[in-house]
């Protein structure tokens, strides 16, 4: 199948979330800003109303698209509350894989590419086979998170054998929900907290803005298969929060680093991760992952703002 250039609108499914947000934003700056048709489980005015979480069947995506000409769907949304699977593997599935591969399905039978987002944490961490990885190097998820992604990617490709599927590693950058690393961190440092981290944890965090970009750009060359997009940076998550003081100021002496298994997490984390985007690259050359300086520089006013906001309720409530 050729796909068409991106005439048509842009489902975001997910679009209150930090990537599809980021995701809406990009295409609004283009000049394909009308195109974007943003989906959530509660969404705002003008929005179409999809949860992954209540999908079994293509009839079900049918109803809610009927009168909308699509040129891709970008499923954005997603359940990333690692310990919250581990606790709950029927919802972790239903919303991992089994609702996107009913959009996938859909996305099937109007002829129109489908975007799924996966995670470094189908890959098992340990250090006899230590990360970034390749897109080619085996699988070996540790926890149902994992697991479930994994099985997404699977049953999304099976409903949708030209689908486009980027894995990605802890994402970060500006954020309306505040959610992301950088947020907690930040809010810790400037209400004077400590910051207790793992330091055996290491991935390639990802900037948001960056992923929203990849992803275009890989729709509009007619990419599909699978691909790794993450920032070049390794980075354990004690030396991720040192380098996000640093960059605004704040002394690192709060900053605790301790071991995974002091954390008593339910569920297993891959310790060696990362993502190797080089396949990425080479592939879109103009749209490159960021270093975490450079994007932290990037969203810069974004997380200042905040920062001023936790500084104004900490005068409030001293």
């Amino acid at each position: 199948m050729v796909w068409n250039k991106l005439n048509g609108k842009v489902l975001v499914v997910g679009a209150s979330g930090q990537v599809g947000a980021a995701m809406c934003r990009f295409l609004r700056g283009t000049n394909r800003g009308e195109l974007v048709l943003p989906a959530a489980r509660t969404p705002q005015d003008g929005w179409v109303t999809l949860d992954l979480a209540t999908l079994v069947d293509s009839a079900d995506v049918r109803e809610a698209l009927a009168s909308e000409e699509l040129s891709a769907i970008v499923c954005t949304a997603g359940w990333t509350h690692v310990d919250g699977c581990e606790g709950d593997p029927a919802r972790s599935l239903q919303v991992n894989a089994t609702g996107p591969a009913v959009l996938a399905g859909y996305a099937w039978e109007r002829r129109v590419p489908l975007v799924y987002y996966s995670t470094d944490y189908v890959f098992n961490g340990f250090d006899a086979t230590p990360g970034p990885y390749a897109e080619q190097d085996p699988t070996d998820p540790l926890c149902v998170y994992g697991r479930d992604k994994l099985v997404g990617e699977q049953q999304v490709l099976g409903y949708h054998p030209e689908a486009l599927i980027l894995r990605t590693s802890g994402v970060y950058g500006a954020d309306e929900q505040g959610k992301n690393f950088v947020y907690q961190v930040l809010k810790r440092l400037t209400l004077g907290q400590s910051v207790r981290v793992p330091e055996d944890q290491s991935s390639t965090p990802a900037y948001n803005e960056d992923l929203a970009r990849a992803t275009f750009a890989l729709l509009e060359a007619g990419e599909r298969g699978i691909f790794h997009a993450c920032g070049p940076d390794v980075v354990n998550r004690k030396q991720f929060a040192e380098r996000i003081a640093r960059e605004f100021g704040f002394s690192t002496a709060g900053i605790e680093g301790v071991r995974t298994v002091t954390l008593s997490q339910p569920a297993p984390r891959p310790l060696v991760a990362g993502l190797d985007s080089a396949k990425l690259a080479r592939t879109c050359p103009d749209a490159p992952m960021r270093s975490i300086h450079d994007a932290l520089n990037d969203c810069r006013p974004a997380l200042e703002a905040s920062i001023a906001v936790w500084r104004q309720e900490a005068m409030v409530t001293a």
